[in-house]
């Protein structure tokens, strides 16, 4: 595979975040990432909870070059208040989680 631009690793403070996760191979694969946001974005829009500071993030959690398509891990998050309750398929927890 080739790399097109390598990766920028940048540090963020710790915020709550929605998320969806997903299992499988999601390389070159928009619709994975059109299926995902779009399932926070049907979440967030009605609750109106999406403004001008939510910060919109995708955690990649194996390295494609070691782990097979179908395993590979994703989640797809936005940022939320503290207070904002989830339900089915839409997860809460702090990002970034430090590794242990």
């Amino acid at each position: 595979m080739e790399i097109i631009n390598e990766p920028v690793v940048t540090e963020i403070e710790e915020r709550n975040v929605a998320y969806v996760s997903f299992v499988g191979n999601y390389l070159g694969n928009a619709k994975v990432f059109a299926e995902l946001f779009g399932k926070l974005f049907n979440w967030a829009g009605p609750k109106q909870i999406m403004g001008q500071d939510t910060l919109l993030l995708s955690a990649y959690y194996d390295d494609p070059a070691v782990t097979l398509p179908d395993e590979l891990k994703l989640e797809v998050c936005m940022t939320i208040d503290d207070n904002t309750a989830v339900e089915g398929e839409i997860k809460k927890k702090n990002f970034p989680v430090e590794s242990t």
